[in-house]
């Protein structure tokens, strides 16, 4: 530690006092018993014997945690400086540096209020200059407020800080926190993008679809719209026979076709090899379907799949949706479309009929009671015979699953 004996001691009144112990309350310090005596303090022992390397372990423990948090100071991420009664900064560390385009040392001495500017009325209680004179709020902090932070080639930017009045040793002391604000809204627009677009495809998912969908619909002032699904036909075949890496291309390639169609248009890949389109500004019901075989157009041409053009086809279903629908019900509608476009042959586009509804309904119902009979056990496994008509031997068979306690659901 650079000290020797006598030196130890000789700072024990000081280091007593660190420990809890008042200046005022040591009588006697006797450095060859190395014993003091306090003057009838409560909570405190009538004497104390030092060892050194007792109290030189504490002395370096303390010094260790006076390391530690000057560490974690100086490599917090938010931005801190602090200044005295004069508004000039005593400490700064690493991100307020870097904020401000210097080394950490050459914001020491500079005066606060070059490096930092309040855009409000300069009277107020909260201005930079007049904190330090102020009584602080309960909480110990004023904040958050808006600053604007000078660079050392003169740029600024617009932060958010809060400000802390805290006594320090030799005075009054002024902690200034901020953060970049551009850099922080610019953060977390790129956390948002991620949150809703697709990975695969890069088109918008099922999350910005539905909160597209919820504000078309939600604007009166808005005209109708079409809502169509497009589904891949025999997508499975392809990815099973070619390997998910082709089936994840042809996604991707159909995913380009889609959104070059329809301009202003919300284009989502919904799931699997399903995708959405939101379209604005269609005036009626064949209008929407205009819309969906445009879509359907754009997959005409064959696709590229390693070097081998595929061709490929897709169902679409659409419905003309318009402010006041239910965002959910219309969902649901053009998802009935496009399995009726599925059952009238694939490849084409449909639109919306009335009691499609109730068949969606119906094929949900029977897909919820299939799932429970599975659960439960209630599928039971059946051999038919298959007999040759001239030799009338039993020549093969064939397995039947049978649902014995399936309910009607027409």
């Amino acid at each position: 530690m650079g000290l020797d004996m006598a030196d130890l001691w000789a700072q024990l009144p000081r280091d007593l006092a660190s420990l809890g112990y008042p200046a005022a309350a040591v009588a006697t310090v006797d450095l060859q018993q190395r014993t003091f005596t306090p003057r009838g303090v409560v909570g405190l022992p009538g004497a104390l014997v030092g060892h050194p390397q007792t109290l030189e372990g504490r002395l370096a423990e303390e010094r260790r945690r006076a390391d530690t948090a000057r560490h974690l100071l100086t490599e917090a991420p938010e931005a801190l400086l602090v200044a005295d009664a004069q508004g000039t900064v005593r400490e700064a560390n690493r991100a307020a540096a870097q904020a401000c385009g210097v080394h950490a040392e050459e914001l020491i001495g500079e005066p606060l209020g070059r490096l930092l500017k309040a855009p409000y009325d300069p009277s107020s209680p909260l201005a930079l200059a007049g904190l330090l004179d102020e009584p602080v709020a309960a909480s110990g902090t004023v904040g958050p407020i808006d600053i604007v932070v000078r660079r050392s080639d003169g740029s600024t930017f617009p932060a958010e800080a809060r400000l802390s009045a805290v006594q320090g040793p030799e005075g009054r002391l002024l902690a200034v926190t901020f953060v970049d604000v551009a850099a922080r809204q610019a953060r977390e627009a790129q956390l948002e993008e991620r949150a809703s677009t697709d990975e695969l495809t890069g088109l918008a998912n099922r999350r910005r679809l539905l909160a597209a969908l919820r504000t078309a619909l939600g604007d009166r002032a808005s005209g109708p719209s079409a809502l169509c699904f497009v589904d891949v036909d025999h997508f499975k075949y392809v990815n099973d026979s070619q390997g998910h890496q082709v089936g994840d291309d042809l996604l991707r390639q159909v995913a380009a076709r889609l959104g070059q169609v329809v301009p202003q248009a919300v284009v989502a890949r919904f799931g699997g090899d399903e995708f959405a389109v939101l379209a604005p500004g269609v005036e009626d019901a064949e209008g929407a379907l205009t819309v969906a075989r445009q879509l359907l157009a754009s997959l005409e041409r064959p696709l590229t799949l390693q070097g081998v053009d595929l061709p490929v086809t897709a169902s679409a279903g659409v419905v003309l949706v318009a402010p006041g629908d239910d965002p959910l019900d219309a969902l649901r509608r053009a998802d009935a479309a496009m399995y009726l476009a599925k059952r009238r042959g694939r490849a084409q586009a449909a639109l919306f009929e009335d009691g499609l509804t109730v068949e969606a309904t119906r094929r949900l119902a029977v897909a919820g009671g299939l799932q429970r009979a599975l659960r439960h056990h209630e599928l039971d496994l059946a051999y038919q015979p298959l007999v040759a008509l001239r030799s009338r031997r039993v020549v093969a068979a064939e397995a039947l699953v049978r649902w014995p306690t399936c309910r009607s659901t027409s």
